[in-house]
């Protein structure tokens, strides 16, 4: 396998940095590529697509362009609207690929990134390789999630950024509130109408 010939694509906020940094580090190249915007040029590539609700893509999103401190401040109409027009469009992109005939991609989905061997099964079988459980170990406790706030802790915001492990200032969330607490009904409502047949395509309730 060519390591240039392989992308890790998701909506923004779906786990895309993490399984990148996985992948990188069993595939030692730069040329890993990590995007959320993707039409695919060909189809020899090795492609690994993150999905999670979209709904918590939307919140993420939203967090990373406020200050830390108001991360649990319910989301007002104008955030909503400004980014969720932007997850509307990956969203579709992300439609795009998935909907096309014989696909050779590997799909991960977030909800389940923490499940035993979850992650380093689904890799091995797709990249048909052999990862050893003491290397299964070293890197997931490499980039952990507690290893890669750390990292997040050495920026002031969104807007500063490490290149070598492609994490942010405020990169990563840490309270323990949902995109339903963290909106009004009526703002429910907006979202889940605007996303509810992508929803439902990828197995969430609406």
């Amino acid at each position: 396998m060519n390591d240039s010939d392989t992308i890790v694509f998701g909506v923004p906020g779906s786990g895309t940095t993490y399984i990148w940094q996985i992948i990188r580090e069993l595939f030692p190249a730069t040329e890993v590529k990590h995007v959320h915007n993707f039409y695919p040029e060909k189809d020899n590539r090795k492609i690994v697509v993150c999905i999670r609700d979209f709904r918590e893509c939307l919140a993420t999103m939203i967090r990373h362009n406020r200050e830390k401190s108001k991360a649990d401040i319910l989301f007002s109409e104008q955030e909503v609207t400004y980014h969720l027009d932007y997850i509307l469009t990956t969203v579709k992109e992300l439609d795009t690929f998935c909907n096309r005939e014989n696909i050779n991609a590997l799909v991960l989905r977030y909800d389940r990134f923490d499940e035993d061997n979850y992650l380093m099964n689904n890799i091995s079988s797709y990249f048909q390789i052999d990862i050893s459980q003491p290397e299964r170990e070293r890197i997931l406790e490499q980039y952990s999630k507690a290893a890669n706030i750390l990292l997040s802790e050495k920026y002031k915001d969104f807007t500063e950024y490490d290149p070598q492990f492609h994490i942010h200032g405020n990169h990563i969330y840490t309270g323990n509130k949902g995109w339903r607490e963290m909106l009004l009904p009526g703002l429910q409502k907006l979202v889940n109408t605007t996303l509810q047949l992508h929803l439902i395509q990828y197995g969430y309730e609406p």
